[in-house]
């Protein structure tokens, strides 16, 4: 709970950030690679499963719910970023911490299912 709220606190920050932080550019980059790192951590699961791991969140218990979660936050910081211009540097917060998060529980996943097999 406190890193989500250290998040927040810098993304309410973003006023004061640089330019190029906040700009169009940036923020699909940024988006971009939180997809791919969501569907990186998709295919990681799926991986640790078949080695014999179990998935401890019930919202993505099954493959299609997973990818179904996974496409929706995609398109969702995808409609925020290009729908509502004025929020730039929250979604560019935004899909920098899913950047992060995902990156991390894709190595996470990958480092379970190496230690399984």
């Amino acid at each position: 709970m406190k890193r989500l709220l250290v998040i927040l606190l810098c993304a309410c920050s973003l006023d004061a950030a640089p330019r190029w932080l906040t700009s169009p550019a940036m923020r699909r980059v940024l988006t971009a690679g939180a997809c791919a790192a969501s569907f990186a951590d998709a295919y990681s699961t799926r991986r640790a499963l078949s080695a014999g791991a179990y998935e401890r969140n019930p919202l993505v218990a099954s493959q299609g719910r997973m990818i179904g979660l996974k496409v929706g936050v995609c398109a969702a910081t995808v409609a925020l970023g290009e729908l509502a211009p004025r929020q730039s540097g929250m979604v560019t917060a935004l899909a920098g911490a899913q950047l992060g998060v995902f990156s991390w529980a894709t190595a996470h996943n990958v480092r379970v299912a190496e230690s399984l097999r």
